[in-house]
């Protein structure tokens, strides 16, 4: 998966922990099928100390930057807490190999 441009996603952790807890990283993987599972998409936020994760089954209608920004979206969406006034939003995102890398800016309580 060559794209010219890589992101080291240790280094995306460190950065959102020097960030003050603004700042996270979700880290998206492929993973292909099995004898008992699909192709899916795996998303977890990086540096957590209880590391959420999510997978959802690989969406073969989006391109490849869509079906990772799927997997983010969804972990976010498992994140919200009833009645939070502020949503956690993705800012950015960059390849890495197997997958992606994107940094969201979400509350400190996060």
């Amino acid at each position: 998966m060559s794209r010219g441009y890589t992101i080291d996603a240790a280094r995306v952790a460190a950065e959102a922990a020097r960030l003050g807890g603004t700042h996270c990283a979700i880290i998206t993987r492929y993973y292909g099928a099995t004898n008992t599972r699909g192709a899916r998409i795996v998303a977890r936020l990086a540096g957590a100390a209880k590391r959420p994760r999510i997978s959802i089954g690989y969406p073969y209608e989006l391109d490849e930057l869509g079906r990772h920004t799927a997997a983010a979206l969804a972990l976010l969406d498992s994140m919200r807490r009833e009645g939070d006034a502020y949503a956690p939003v993705l800012v950015s995102a960059g390849a890495i190999e197997g997958g992606y890398a994107f940094t969201i800016d979400t509350p400190p309580a996060y």
